[in-house]
């Protein structure tokens, strides 16, 4: 199946709500590790009881040969800070070599030269700087252990290699809009609306423990989640779960260890979870009772089967903060 027949077959599995999905997942993130050196008060490693690790080569190029067929996208990363994976440029160029694209979101604490550098060699698509606030005390208070002069200086650091480079790396700036932050958009907005950045990212809170993300959980929809049919998860040992929502992979899939992601892909758990969501019975499931993560329109499935991954991951920025807007 190629890459373009394998979008219309996953959108029409996911509009006409067959528990078993004929095309195989365009996008997936894959967690390089889950070890991180900050600890932010919005993110889910709070509630993480997992051991730590870091994912075996070996294993990252057993996930890519078997998703050439299909991946158009992978990022790489979950609840970790990417850059402290030893193999992370080896793994972009892997994957470059099978015709995927790769992103990566990171905090920018560790973002010096030498990983500026290996971002330009091993030719990554997407990069997301995640920074929330625009001073110094808001920016401190949300992302603890960061120093702010450092992380903005590292950012320009790299928009710089980019200019003069004219590294084709699409650029995002990102600001989770909390309570913490919220007085301080349009700031955030105007501090980084600079030459070399391609889109800032206004997007709300999604962890789904979080009691501020639970005001804008919406059950009243015609049509289940998303992302069962479109964006599995792998954690850093090989198990796959569902979505990026599935913090200690409560409702682990199967292991890619033993199994490959095309067996677990329809496996009975993933077509129990689905059935759950067509029927709308959210509270039933652990990791989706309380989550409140970005929901496409069916106007946009449709017309992402006629559209690259990238291209798709390019738009989303411009999306949610227009919904976040919206909603606020």
């Amino acid at each position: 199946m190629n890459k373009i027949k394998n979008r219309y077959e996953l959108a029409k599995s996911y509009l006409c709500k067959k528990v078993r999905v004929s095309g195989f997942p365009r996008v997936i993130g894959i967690e390089l590790t889950n070890r991180c050196n900050l600890k932010c008060i919005m993110c889910a490693r709070q509630q993480m009881s997992r051991n730590l690790g870091d994912m075996d080569f070996e294993l990252f190029k057993k996930i890519i040969d078997e998703g050439k067929e299909y991946l158009e996208f992978v990022w790489l990363q979950d609840l970790g800070e990417p850059f402290l994976h030893k193999d992370i440029f080896s793994m972009i160029e892997y994957c470059r070599e099978k015709g995927i694209r790769t992103g990566i979101s990171t905090n920018a604490t560790i973002m010096n030269q030498d990983i500026i550098d290996g971002i330009a060699v091993s030719g990554l698509d997407y990069l997301m700087f995640g920074f929330d606030g625009a001073s110094k005390q808001t920016y401190e208070r949300v992302r603890l252990g960061a120093c702010y002069e450092e992380v903005v200086n590292n950012i320009k650091k790299f928009i710089k290699t980019k200019l003069s480079k004219d590294l084709k790396t699409f650029l995002v700036i990102q600001c989770i809009y909390m309570q913490e932050t919220e007085r301080e958009i349009e700031s955030f907005r105007n501090l980084w609306n600079i030459k070399g950045v391609d889109a800032l990212r206004i997007r709300q809170i999604t962890y789904s423990a979080d009691k501020a993300a639970a005001r804008f959980i919406n059950r009243k929809r015609c049509w289940p989640c998303f992302w069962p049919w479109s964006n599995p998860h792998i954690k850093w040992d090989g198990v796959v779960v569902p979505c990026c929502q599935d913090i200690n992979a409560d409702y682990a899939l199967g292991n890619l260890n033993q199994f490959s992601l095309k067996e677990l892909w329809n496996n009975e758990k993933m077509q129990e979870l689905r059935k759950l969501l067509i029927f709308g019975k959210y509270e039933h499931s652990l990791i989706c009772k309380k989550c409140n993560m970005f929901q496409p329109t069916i106007l946009q499935v449709l017309s992402s089967s006629f559209i690259d991954q990238f291209i798709l991951n390019k738009l989303i920025p411009y999306m949610e903060s227009l919904i976040c807007k919206m909603r606020y």
